[in-house]
């Protein structure tokens, strides 16, 4: 990940752009292609986040039957 990083135009270029002005110096990988913060969770939102990684990861729509999935997304998300 890290030899990746280090040739990613784009995540270069948000360093260059954002990393120099975060508050502690530090930047991470996480939020870096959209670096605005989206706000709360929406239940609209997580069927999106859902769909795509169901999607991207070739899983079968019937993963998010899965009791234990559900719980951990209930804990996760109570208000969607």
């Amino acid at each position: 990940m890290h030899r990746h990083l280090e040739k990613c135009s784009p995540y270069t270029w948000y360093l260059r752009q954002y990393a120099e002005s975060a508050l502690d110096g530090l930047h991470t990988c996480a939020g870096w292609n959209h670096p605005s913060d989206p706000g709360p969770m929406t239940s609209e939102r997580l069927r999106e986040m859902l769909l795509r990684i169901l999607v991207s990861a070739n899983l079968l729509f019937a993963f998010v039957e899965n009791e234990e999935f559900r719980k951990m997304l209930h804990e996760a998300f109570s208000n969607c």
